[in-house]
Order: C-alpha cells, then sequence, then structure tokens
C-alpha cells in the first residue's frame, strides 16, 4: 500500500435508495446549480480522489445521464432493497485494483471539496485506518484511531483495525472473485 502522494484514493458515492421520505431521487435534486450526483462527483474530484465508482439502484436510468466526468463510473447495485451494505459492497467489488484508500460517501451527505481534500490529506498523511470529518475538532479532520484512543472513547484501538481489516478483506475478496470471473 501506497502512502504519501503516490497513493491512489477510490471514492464509493452511494446512490441507490429510493428516497422514500424524499418523494423523488436524492442524486437528482438541485444543490449548488447541479444535481447531488454532479456536485458530489465534482468535488470528490476536485478533493483528490482518483476514482469515483457511483452505486446506483433506484430509477438508477434516470441518474446515469447525470454520473460523468474524467475517472467516474457507475455501477447498478441490484439488491438495493436489501440495504446500505449491499450498495458498499457493490462499490467494493468496482474499485480500481490499484486504489490504496477508499472513500465512502452517501450521495445525500454533501461535502465540498475543500473537506475532501483535507480527508484525503489526514489520510496520505497519518498512519491511521480510517479518516474521517469531525466538526468538534477545529482542523475539521481526525483519524479514527486517534478519536478512540482518548478517555472519552466509544471503541478500543483493536475494534478499529478490527472494523478496518474486516473491510479490507470484504475489498480483497470481492476484487479476487471480480477477477475470476473476468
Amino acid at each position: 500500500m501506497r502512502r504519501g502522494p503516490s497513493a491512489r484514493v477510490s471514492a464509493i458515492l452511494t446512490a441507490a435508495g429510493e428516497s422514500t421520505r424524499m418523494g423523488s431521487p436524492k442524486p437528482l435534486l438541485r444543490w449548488h446549480g447541479v444535481t447531488l450526483v454532479e456536485y458530489q462527483t465534482r468535488c470528490l474530484l476536485e478533493g483528490g480522489v482518483s476514482e469515483v465508482v457511483v452505486v446506483l439502484g433506484h430509477r438508477a436510468e434516470d441518474v446515469i445521464p447525470f454520473v460523468k466526468g474524467p475517472n467516474v463510473r457507475y455501477v447498478v447495485n441490484s439488491r438495493y432493497r436489501e440495504g446500505k451494505t449491499t450498495s458498499i459492497k457493490t462499490g467494493l467489488a468496482a474499485v480500481s485494483l490499484d486504489a490504496d484508500a477508499i472513500a465512502l460517501l452517501a450521495v445525500d451527505q454533501p461535502r465540498t471539496a475543500d473537506v475532501v481534500s483535507r480527508v484525503v490529506t489526514s489520510y496520505i498523511e497519518n498512519d491511521t485506518a480510517i479518516t474521517s470529518p469531525d466538526t468538534k475538532d477545529t482542523a475539521g479532520i481526525r483519524s479514527y484511531s486517534q478519536r478512540v484512543s482518548g478517555r472519552n472513547s466509544k471503541a478500543s484501538p483493536k475494534r478499529t483495525r478490527a472494523f478496518a481489516k474486516c473491510f479490507k478483506t470484504t475489498w480483497m475478496r470481492s476484487q479476487k472473485s471480480l477477477s475470476t470471473t473476468q
């Protein structure tokens, strides 16, 4: 796994849900003059990710025309009704084999390119398993292993490593099964 400026961070943007409370597909909602899916893919790329894999499901055919840009592609999760985990697994199976890290973001939680850049930079500069935005931190970014090692932690560093290992194992298994089916 590469660290430093040569690290490749791929993004999985989940956008497969039915948006039942919203009444229309969330990826197609207008945000800063464009659809949410367009805004998110642009901010992810401008923020430093190498590729964006958009996971679609409900009404995928309506969203596909808005999934565009360099290093942006989509996959369709036919099992989206079974929950978000199926979308994450579908995204993991589609992420580039040379990805060093994965950014996971839901389409209905827009992040600016600046926030994405700070998360990517924090990951590259720190030796941590998980990095996430944290509005309680003045810098806006904390590594998960730093957050859980404090006095008020809810999870141990051992548990953090176990989660990261599970996530990586799932990703590696999906890559292995993908390569044997191609």
